[in-house]
Parts: structure tokens; C-alpha cells; sequence
């Protein structure tokens, strides 16, 4: 016993010196780790929110998307609810007309994971979208509509074509194309086919 005491009277000050600012430094970078997770959580979220209702329109909603699964790496309800919401964007699925509904879930889910008890989904689904922003897009979808339909439908600057090679043209882009562009190139032909 006399031995433990008289160590510790001879080395406990060094002990100290040397224990106790590893122990708190180990402690500080435990502390600041959790604050760079909680703030990328937290910016994640908010880019989330900030650009919920754009859908696929803005590169930024898609990066926050697909960073959902780092962030909240640890949080298994949070990465289940953007499985499911991501399932519920493909046309193809039978929860593709609730989309939404999986987007109102993944959004709460994620909420209270941050602390956010009381905001509710009605909040979340809740935004305020100008008319104006509404008009210029309107209008931007227009002149590129416009735009694309003159480019396929003239040999160069001043030369234009008839309507069987326009519609070879679209047929081709149609054929070649995703998917997706590929309706959209449909929609085009069309509407251009009526004008014509």
C-alpha cells in the first residue's frame, strides 16, 4: 500500500502533466468530428429543403442525393427512407405516382434525426415559388423546344429542310437516344409535325 501511495507521490504530477491534455485533446477531436458530421447533415438538409420541390431542374438537388447515404451513413432509418424514395423515382415503379408522398417521409425522417421535432410534413411540403421563376421556365423550355426544332429542321444557316427528312432526323435522335429523351424528342415531333 505504501508503495502505490509513494509512486503516486513521486510520478503523479507527471501523470497529470502528461494524461490529462492527451485525455482532453482526445476528447476535443472526438467533439469537433461530431460537429463536422452534424454540420454536413445539417447543410445537407438544408439543400434538401432549399431545393425540394425543383426535382431533377438544379445539379445541387441531385448532388444532395446522392450524398445521403455518407452523411447519414450511420443512420439506418434516414438511408431506408431515401431507398425508398429513390425506388419511388424510377417510371417504372409502382409507387412512381407517390413519389412525394416517399419524398415527405425521407425529408421528416431526416428532421428529427437533426432535432427537428416540430416541424411537421405539411411544413415541409410547403414552398414558395414565384410566378415569375414558374414564367422563366415556361419560357427557357420554349426557346430551347424552339431552338432544337429549327436546328433539325434546316441543313445550315440558310437552307431549310423538307418535312420527310425532319421527321428522319427525329426518328433517328428518337431511336438513339435515352429514354427519357427519347419522349421528350417524341413530344417534340409532335407538336412540330402539327406546325410544320
Amino acid at each position: 500500500m505504501m508503495e502505490i501511495s509513494q509512486f503516486f507521490k513521486d510520478y503523479g504530477y507527471i501523470i497529470t502533466v502528461i494524461i490529462v491534455p492527451v485525455g482532453l485533446w482526445i476528447g476535443s477531436i472526438r467533439y469537433q468530428n461530431r460537429q463536422i458530421r452534424r454540420n454536413a447533415r445539417l447543410d445537407l438538409f438544408l439543400r434538401l429543403m432549399a431545393y425540394r420541390k425543383t426535382s431533377t431542374e438544379h445539379r445541387e438537388w441531385v448532388i444532395a442525393l446522392n450524398q445521403i447515404d455518407v452523411v447519414f451513413q450511420d443512420n439506418q432509418k434516414v438511408r431506408d427512407a431515401w431507398r425508398n424514395y429513390f425506388d419511388s423515382l424510377n417510371p417504372k415503379s409502382q409507387h412512381f405516382e407517390n413519389a412525394n408522398s416517399f419524398l415527405l417521409d425521407m425529408m421528416s425522417v431526416i428532421a428529427l434525426s437533426l432535432g427537428y421535432k416540430n416541424l411537421k410534413q405539411t411544413d415541409i411540403d410547403r414552398v414558395y415559388v414565384p410566378h415569375l421563376f414558374l414564367s422563366e421556365r415556361a419560357m427557357k423550355d420554349m426557346i430551347q423546344n424552339e431552338y432544337l426544332r429549327n436546328n433539325l429542321m434546316s441543313d445550315g444557316f440558310s437552307s431549310s429542310i423538307d418535312k420527310e427528312k425532319y421527321i428522319q432526323r427525329l426518328d433517328y435522335l428518337i431511336e438513339n437516344s435515352e429514354p427519357f429523351t427519347s419522349d421528350i424528342l417524341k413530344a417534340l415531333k409532335n407538336v412540330s409535325c402539327e406546325k410544320y
